[in-house]
């Protein structure tokens, strides 16, 4: 079993915003006490902790930020719990959000063009595949120029 915990939520000021969410986890984690956790008019953060994730659980890192301009970074992976890693950190500046524990990060797409492709290929995933191999089978084609559909495993 691995441990996992991370802070998710988002932030949106006047000039700024950003947000960060973890799916996947949510019947793994419990709700717990953090210095970032808050909500009001600006903020909504809150800490999440899964001491007993199985490992080859499948999970979603979707991070955005920006301003009244639009968006600036997007961010998303696909990772898989796993207690034979050793303890990594992901943090993301603007929102100060971040997930630690032992994962492995198996596909990370960056940008605003790659980001959504991936997405889009994640959440059309069939039931009958396997989370893990179907997060490869992404990981095996998301750098690939000009593929915009994934093809088929």
């Amino acid at each position: 079993m691995a441990s996992i915990e991370y802070v998710s939520g988002q932030e949106s000021h006047t000039s700024n915003w950003g947000k960060m969410y973890v799916k996947g986890l949510e019947k793994l984690v419990v709700r717990e006490d953090h210095a970032r956790n808050g909500h009001d008019n600006h903020h909504s953060y809150q800490c999440y902790v899964g001491n007993d994730v199985p490992s080859g659980t499948v999970f979603t890192i979707f991070y955005q930020d920006g301003n009244k301009r639009g968006t600036e970074s997007w961010d998303y992976l696909l990772c898989v719990a796993d207690d034979q890693q050793p303890e990594q950190e992901i943090v993301y500046g603007y929102t100060d959000t971040f997930v630690r524990g032992q994962f492995r990060v198996i596909v990370k797409a960056t940008g605003k063009v790659k980001a959504p492709r991936l997405m889009g290929w994640w959440d059309a995933r069939p039931s009958s595949v396997s989370p893990l191999a179907y997060a490869e089978h992404c990981a095996a084609w998301i750098d690939k120029r000009g593929v915009a559909t994934l093809p088929a495993m």
